[in-house]
C-alpha cells in the first residue's frame, strides 16, 4: 500500500468514526441521513482503496455497495421520513453528554480489543479494523438507547457499516 493511499484509508476510517459520533450527537433523523450518506462514502472509498485494480468482480461489488449506501438506503429513509415527519428522538435513553461519552470510552475499547489484531498484521490497513469495531460498538450502543423504530434503524446501518468496514480490511489482509 503506498503512502498515499495509507493516508486516504486513514482519512476515511477518520469520516466513518466522526460520522458515528455525530449519529449519537443528532437527533433529527433529517439530520441523520446525510450523516449515513458521507458514511457511506467513506465506506465505498476504503473499499475501492483495499480491492485491486485488476480484481473486476470485487471493483463491481464495491460500485454496487457505494450505490446502496449513498442512493438507495438514503432515498429509503426520507421516504419513511416523509410518511412518519414527527421522528425526532425527544427522550432517548441518554442524553447527548453522556451518549457523547459513551462513544469515546466504547471507541477506547475498541482500540484495546483490537490491538493485539493490528500488532499482528503485517498490513497498514489493519489499522483500521478498530473503527470497525467501534463503528459496531457505537451502532449497538445507539440502537440500545433510541426508541423510534427510525432512529434504530440507523444504528442497524451504522453496525453494518462497521462490519462491512473489518471484513473489507480482512479481505484486504495477505
Amino acid at each position: 500500500m503506498t503512502d498515499l493511499s495509507q493516508h486516504a484509508l486513514n482519512l476515511a476510517c477518520g469520516v466513518l468514526l466522526l460520522t458515528a459520533v455525530a449519529t449519537l450527537w443528532r437527533r433529527q433523523v433529517s439530520a441523520l441521513i446525510p450523516i449515513l450518506v458521507v458514511q457511506g462514502l467513506a465506506l465505498t472509498g476504503i473499499a475501492a482503496l483495499l480491492v485491486g485494480q485488476h480484481d473486476t468482480e470485487a471493483l463491481i461489488v464495491t460500485v454496487v455497495i457505494g450505490v446502496l449506501k449513498v442512493i438507495v438506503i438514503p432515498l429509503l429513509l426520507l421516504r419513511v421520513h416523509r410518511l412518519v415527519p414527527d421522528a425526532r428522538e425527544t427522550r432517548p435513553l441518554a442524553n447527548v453528554a453522556s451518549s457523547l461519552l459513551a462513544a469515546a470510552g466504547l471507541s477506547l475499547l475498541a482500540y484495546a480489543a483490537a490491538r493485539p489484531l493490528v500488532q499482528a498484521a503485517a498490513t497498514g490497513s489493519a489499522q483500521a479494523a478498530p473503527v470497525g469495531l467501534a463503528l459496531v460498538l457505537i451502532g449497538f450502543f445507539l440502537a440500545a438507547t433510541r426508541r423510534k423504530a427510525i432512529s434504530q434503524i440507523v444504528a442497524l446501518l451504522l453496525i453494518d457499516n462497521g462490519i462491512a468496514v473489518t471484513v473489507s480490511i480482512s479481505r484486504a489482509a495477505p
